[in-house]
């Protein structure tokens, strides 16, 4: 599921730039010296927030597969442990919302 949303974030973000970069190029067609350089800028500052973009991405997935494995592990080693600490949550839970 994660993945799935991580990747749908990253097409949508995608075609949201190569839009906009066809916009400063057709933009810059209709002007002269003054909007290439606006335009080349442009196209700098929308290439490093791609970039930018995709190393954050890079970063929180490794971070969540660790953090997953972690977990996976921990349930492993203490099963019942887990599943006394799910359920003390889920019945905190519980008795929070219940009370609204």
């Amino acid at each position: 599921m994660f993945e799935s949303n991580s990747h749908k974030i990253d097409q949508d973000l995608n075609v949201l730039v190569k839009d906009v970069q066809a916009l400063f190029q057709e933009a810059a067609s209709l002007s002269g010296d003054k909007a290439d350089a606006l335009r080349q800028q442009a196209m700098q500052l929308l290439d490093s927030a791609v970039d930018t973009q995709k190393t954050a991405s890079e970063r929180l997935y490794c971070s969540g597969k660790k953090i997953a494995g972690t977990a996976y592990d921990c349930a492993k080693t203490h099963p019942w442990s887990t599943v006394a600490a799910v359920a003390g949550f889920g019945l905190l839970l519980g008795v929070i919302l219940g009370r609204k």
